[in-house]
């Protein structure tokens, strides 16, 4: 018990801390201009800096109206000032008819409209934006030229495309103002505008949060999947427990809107997935998720819960997840203020039961309550959040996984009294402790590890999913998902080996340097890509190097060399051919790996070895991926001073030369 309470008086000073100011009150837009003369840009001068900020404020917005023209030209007439973040459903505009009567409009989430704001800085500089979603398209221009673009705007439903990708974009100027214009426009969301703060800061500060933000999006739903995973198994252990099943299912709901929000790393991963799907996503996961939890509870607290009411609240939003599976998304998103507020209600109403089984002393009451108070003010701060009351952030997945600490801790207590409780029967007692007491170590190496090394889930999914497949009693269906998730966690490990990578290499990894033959090397990274040389049918064709030696660390020059092939294999084509040469040159080596895939355009040859930089093709979206590998080839390889070179054309296949 004191180990719990220890924790939860640590999780609240993480949240206290995180929310305390630091550095200057960020200013804010007043009539379309934010001064940012005396921002500091640069977060590493120490205490007081400023960094990223917000650009926030008023704004000028000019209803139904796109500029025209090189200049970006808007009417004066009808200028007027909106606050952002918000959205501008609501939002009242007046307008002069041709009588010369001024009238009011109050606008929905439907149509289309500019933003713009003019920013003030001290100095020109090299500085990144983070733009979110915007509901539902936009272009963007600075300085009168266009900069960026999610979907397609137009002044009607079939003139537009929606798009749902967060944005972090590179700024080259040494202006000292910047225009921004955001032409926005919405025909496939209830709420539209600039309902999301715009970020601006240094280029490579604005990329490390987008690294820290995508690994904690991962962190967190890896955490959401493994106990997912581990209360199912509970439940398979101990079928007369139908709880540990409902919480489980909760988690990998949870799991699911974890990588739809925040960094949208759902999307990352599928570029084509549409908004109105991202959308059907979002809202079934709560739609569906607060149901599952009242059934969890009611199976913890039966006698304190009304059964009508557990009723009225499973039918009303299965009424409403069923709309969200058949009503396009323009029509199903105007009912989240009544989602918003079943939920409010529901996280009210499962305090008060809470509350009640305190009082009458069930078993693991206290426990529960305070995880559950803890996740429900993450949950209504979340409300807030996207109901742009309050600009805070999403913290209702770390609320849970607090709650998760909580919950296995009482389903740990459950489990150990039911067996106390079975004298009788010692021969089964002794045989279900001793598997309870071994999926207890299992899980306190999970919760221990977790916080270090992130990639420990994904070695438990492994097994699971492996073991799924390798049991001859379960159906063929079964093992296919077993399949399924052991091809996807391959995925992700990769994923996150590459996010991990970054970091290191980032912060002076020392090298481990021995001499070792290069046919060696080049033996172990085909083993590993055999799988995609198999899929696309390719020999390579591998020339006498037998007698070349190198010194190198044989783990990431490997790494690095695994890297280039894999990148000529899976952008090459069926049946097509791969040559891997190496050969002295002076004092080092250089090694020729050939491909005949689809080339790449000489405009991104240097770009192709930036950090999370992938070219814009419909094979790039088709292989999955965030943009990390040459990169890391690039950055090993300058770590062992050597270098790497393309040489390439569209449709003509690519040539990557190492120099080491």
């Amino acid at each position: 018990m004191i180990a719990v309470k220890l924790f939860f008086v640590i999780v609240v000073s993480i949240f206290l801390v995180g929310c305390s100011p630091k550095g200057q009150t960020p200013p804010k837009a007043v009539k379309g201009v934010l001064d940012l003369r005396d921002w500091d840009f640069d977060p590493s001068k120490g205490s007081g800096t400023d960094g990223i900020i917000n650009l926030d404020g008023e704004w000028e917005f000019y209803w139904k109206e796109f500029p025209v023209g090189e200049s970006l030209e808007l009417p004066a007439d009808n200028r007027d000032f909106i606050q952002v973040p918000r959205a501008w459903n609501g939002h009242i505009v007046k307008r002069t008819t041709d009588t010369g009567e001024v009238v009011e409009e109050t606008i929905s989430g439907e149509g289309y409209a500019t933003y713009r704001l003019k920013v003030l800085l001290k100095e020109g500089m090299d500085l990144g934006l983070r733009v979110p979603a915007e509901a539902t398209s936009y272009e963007l221009y600075l300085n009168n030229k266009i900069l960026d673009k999610l979907g397609i705007i137009g002044t009607s439903k079939e003139s537009s495309y929606p798009g749902i990708i967060i944005k972090y974009i590179k700024i080259n100027t040494y202006n000292k103002n910047l225009e921004i214009y955001i032409l926005i426009s919405n025909f496939h969301s209830a709420r539209s505008g600039l309902w999301k703060s715009i970020q601006l800061g240094l280029y490579g500060t604005i990329l490390n949060l987008r690294v820290t933000n995508i690994s904690k999006d991962i962190f967190i739903s890896g955490i959401l999947f493994i106990m997912g995973l581990y209360h199912f198994s509970l439940y398979y252990l101990r079928r007369e427990d139908i709880s540990p099943f409902y919480f489980g299912i909760f988690c990998m709901l949870i799991f699911i809107r974890t990588l739809i929000m925040g960094e949208s790393y759902l999307n990352i991963l599928f570029p084509n997935l549409n908004l109105s799907w991202s959308y059907t996503i979002e809202y079934l996961t709560i739609c569906l998720g607060t149901p599952v939890f009242i059934e969890f509870m009611y199976s913890l607290f039966p006698n304190e819960i009304n059964k009508n009411i557990k009723k009225f609240i499973l039918y009303i939003l299965l009424i409403i997840s069923l709309n969200v599976v058949i009503l396009p998304s323009l029509h199903f998103t105007k009912i989240l203020i009544i989602i918003q507020i079943i939920l409010i209600l529901s996280i009210l109403y499962g305090i008060y039961i809470l509350f009640k089984a305190y009082n009458n002393h069930r078993e693991g009451s206290n426990i529960f309550l305070i995880g559950f108070i803890f996740f429900s003010l993450s949950m209504i701060n979340d409300i807030l959040f996207n109901s742009n009351i309050i600009n805070t952030g999403l913290y209702a997945p770390a609320g849970l996984v607090a709650f998760i600490f909580f919950q296995s801790y009482l389903l740990s207590s459950r489990f150990s009294k039911a067996f106390t409780d079975a004298k009788e029967q010692r021969q089964l007692v002794q045989t279900a402790k001793e598997e309870i007491e071994r999926l207890n170590c299992t899980k306190d190496e999970f919760l221990a590890n977790l916080s270090h090394e992130i990639k420990t889930p994904l070695v438990t999914i492994y097994g699971y999913s492996e073991m799924i497949t390798l049991e001859e009693n379960l159906p063929e269906s079964t093992k296919e998902y077993g399949r399924e998730i052991f091809k996807s966690a391959g995925h992700l490990n990769s994923y996150m080996d590459d996010v991990l990578l970054v970091t290191d290499l980032e912060t002076n990894l020392q090298l481990d340097k021995k001499p070792v033959l290069f046919s060696e090397l080049l033996k172990d990274s085909l083993r590993t890509l055999d799988p995609f040389l198999q899929e696309k049918n390719i020999l390579p064709e591998i020339s006498d190097s037998n007698d070349i030696t190198i010194t190198c660390d044989t783990l990431l020059f490997g790494r690095a060399l695994g890297n280039v092939l894999k990148n000529g294999i899976v952008y090459n084509q069926a049946d097509g051919t791969l040559k891997i040469r190496a050969e002295k040159k002076g004092q080092g080596v250089q090694i020729s790996v050939v491909d005949s895939g689809i080339g790449i355009s000489s405009e991104y040859h240097g770009k192709i070895f930036e950090k999370f930089f992938r070219v814009d093709s419909n094979l790039s979206y088709e292989v999955s991926g965030v943009g990390l590998g040459l990169f890391l080839a690039k950055k090993i390889l300058e770590l062992h001073g050597g270098s790497i070179t393309v040489s390439s054309e569209l449709g003509q296949g690519s040539e990557f030369v190492i120099e080491i």
